[in-house]
């Protein structure tokens, strides 16, 4: 009997220990600064991916013709957060762009950018902490990342006083900026874009769609536990949700009906939970982070009606 009771304490013991090793290892890979893989050319020529990323290349090497500055802030945590700022016209408009996950602009706002620019808005382009140019030793899901965003905002605000801004994110940029909107955005900030962005940290960590290599529960728990020892954030420390929920902001989200990365129902429910003027842009047929591409016209008639409604 006693044998028996060992064997099962010892068991237990490895069992616990292989939840917390695992979490360890979960939030390393998914928090953990480290260089994309994302390779377009090994991907073959009728790759939706790849036709889409040479247009975005094509595209930020237009807007990078014209003229830019490199800027930072300091963040609340002393890392360096970067960004490029594209100015024109009156500099009164600004459009503030976050990419998504171990992206960067070029992969999830090329075309994005240079159609706003072409629309004649001034451009601020961040580089999301522990991403390109930018600090930081682990990515934050939005969890630090929203007051990133805030500060930039108040620093254009602050720069050109009277200015108008609204702040445009896909992916973990969308829901980012979402995050940001109960941060203590300056007056300036009036529309906020969330393309394809997720509800909270926790739950698109977790295996919530089943069909990606998201982590399990259980491992998403052990890794929230290194969130808080290593990164000094909370998994469930901001929600896309309840920001939208506490901030009347005019918003606009997009999110394609075929999205299996964010699910789809995870744009719905920011959706339905938000204050204020609010509008929701559902695309058939696209894909994560593809609306603007499958639906180029429907899109852009949104993004210039969201731009002309909220700035005048």
């Amino acid at each position: 009997m006693k044998t028996v009771i060992i064997l099962i304490i010892s068991l237990l013991l490895l069992v616990l220990l292989f939840i917390i090793f695992g979490g360890l290892a979960g939030f390393i890979f998914a928090c953990g600064r480290r260089k994309s893989n994302f390779d377009p050319s090994r991907m073959s020529e009728e790759n939706p991916g790849r036709m889409y990323y040479n247009e975005c290349e094509k595209c930020s090497k237009t807007l990078l013709k014209n003229p830019s500055e490199d800027i930072f802030i300091t963040a609340q945590d002393g890392a360096k957060i970067t960004a490029r700022l594209f100015l024109q016209g009156n500099k009164d408009k600004f459009i503030i762009l976050m990419h998504g996950y171990r992206s960067d602009w070029v992969r999830d706002f090329g075309s994005i950018a240079e159609f706003w620019y072409e629309s004649g808005y001034s451009l601020l382009i961040i580089n999301d902490r522990a991403h390109g140019d930018s600090e930081g030793k682990y990515i934050c899901y939005g969890v630090k990342e929203r007051y990133d965003v805030r500060d930039f905002a108040k620093y254009l605000s602050s720069r050109y006083p009277g200015c108008k801004i609204l702040l445009h994110g896909i992916s973990m940029g969308g829901a980012t900026v979402m995050m940001s909107a109960d941060t203590g955005l300056p007056p300036e900030v009036v529309g906020i874009i969330d393309d394809c962005g997720y509800t909270t940290p926790f739950e698109i960590i977790a295996d919530v769609s089943k069909k990606n290599m998201h982590l399990p529960v259980v491992f998403t728990v052990s890794a929230s536990l290194w969130a808080r020892v290593l990164a000094h954030i909370s998994l469930k420390g901001a929600s896309a949700v309840e920001s939208s929920k506490n901030s009347s902001i005019p918003k606009l989200i997009i999110h394609g009906e075929n999205d299996d990365f964010v699910p789809y129902k995870m744009g719905v429910e920011i959706y339905e939970a938000a204050s204020g003027d609010k509008r929701f842009l559902s695309v058939p047929g696209a894909a994560h982070a593809l609306s603007f591409f499958v639906a180029p016209d429907t899109v852009k008639r949104a993004l210039t009606d969201f731009a002309a409604k909220t700035m005048g």
